[in-house]
């Protein structure tokens, strides 16, 4: 397979140059046409076609043999001087191998009896000095474009090396999120579950079979960044359904999600910390409860989901890991194309996200039982 690549590279390579330099002496064909009709020299186009010709082709045999000498040895800033008076003493061996090749393809021009002479030593040694310096020009542009792919190549390859380390990296973070969210998501619904075990076993018992399938539903999600909002309503439902029993009454939570939201795309276990905080920080520490509301629209290929909360007690202080994770999961996901917003102001605390509205390639299965756009109380 190695082999088959190299070959394949090698037939490229000379396809192209040998292509390049063949368009390339027509034109200078024509010039010389041109330029022999002035001068009264009846030399027809064809003629020149085919000086020109081999002349160049001669110059494509020898460019990928230079190209692939440059990739093996390139003129860099710890060898500059060194390897630049190489390559300078190289011209000497180019064109002696141009001349044994333009030897070898075709009898040489005979410019003072504008025919084509012999195949001798004399002829040889013509062909060897007469274009000289035009070579030389030649044989310089070559090490130059040389240098110049090399380079060009060279970035090309770092800069995906750069892009898949960079993808690397924000795939290991995401994922070091995620694990610090579903442990954190863990704890505290089982800190909810022990307040009943003493008071109330049987609901306790009750809270951990929801528990249970809502570790199941987050296990089948497995590994995926981002997932349907109808997905993640279902996972917060499931959530919310713990809570309710924990706080009965207490709890009440309005639903309005636009139909045309639910098939795009949001973090994996995004909405949870922010119904969590809600109700932790608004409704557990009022006497009388309060509501949640929570809202989807998107607009101009945004999507916007809001969720706010009564603050009707006295406000428990909370280690701001559910925002400080929500943060960092978008900036990694979307960069600046996103953002959460958190304000409280007369009783009435909003988390507000913003972020592309991406449709999911597949439509989620309507068995996942989204939430009904309504505005009443869930009762479980």
């Amino acid at each position: 397979m190695v082999l088959l690549k190299s070959w394949r590279r090698t037939l490229r390579d000379y396809s192209v140059a040998v292509g390049y330099w063949l368009l390339l002496s027509q034109s200078i064909a024509w010039e010389h046409f041109v330029y022999s009709r002035h001068e009264h020299l009846s030399i027809p186009f064809h003629t020149w076609s085919v000086i020109c010709g081999v002349w160049y082709i001669t110059i494509g045999l020898l460019t990928p043999p230079m190209f692939y000498l440059i990739e093996a040895f390139p003129v860099q800033a710890a060898n500059l001087w060194k390897r630049g008076a190489l390559y300078l003493a190289g011209y000497p061996l180019f064109a002696v191998s141009f001349a044994c090749l333009r030897w070898a393809l075709y009898r040489p021009w005979m410019p003072e009896t504008m025919g084509w002479g012999p195949r001798t030593m004399a002829t040889f040694f013509q062909v060897l000095y007469e274009m000289f310096a035009d070579e030389l020009a030649i044989y310089l542009g070559i090490v130059l474009a040389g240098h110049a792919y090399f380079y060009f190549v060279l970035s090309q390859k770092q800069e995906r090396e750069r892009l898949r380390m960079e993808q690397a990296l924000t795939q290991s973070e995401l994922q070091a999120l995620k694990n610090q969210m579903q442990p954190h998501f863990l704890f505290n619904t089982l800190h909810g579950i022990n307040t009943l075990v003493a008071s109330d076993p049987p609901r306790a018992q009750q809270m951990l079979m929801n528990l249970s399938g809502l570790l199941r539903r987050s296990l089948r999600q497995g590994d995926s960044d981002l997932v349907t909002l109808a997905e993640d309503l279902k996972f917060a439902e499931d959530y919310l359904a713990i809570e309710k029993m924990r706080l009965g009454n207490r709890l009440r939570v309005e639903w309005d999600v636009a139909p045309d939201t639910r098939n795009l795309l949001v973090p994996q276990l995004m909405l949870q910390p922010l119904l969590e905080n809600a109700i932790k920080h608004g409704i557990a520490p009022s006497q009388s409860g309060g509501c949640v509301r929570f809202s989807s629209r998107r607009a101009a290929q945004r999507l916007y989901l809001e969720i706010r909360n009564t603050v009707c007690g006295a406000e428990a202080n909370g280690s701001g890991v559910g925002h400080q994770n929500i943060h960092a999961r978008l900036e990694c996901l979307f960069g600046t194309d996103a953002s959460l917003t958190f304000n409280c102001q007369d009783g009435v605390a909003e988390a507000r996200v913003e972020l592309p509205a991406l449709p999911a390639l597949e439509t989620t299965s309507q068995t996942a039982a989204e939430p009904e756009v309504r505005h009443a109380s869930v009762s479980r």
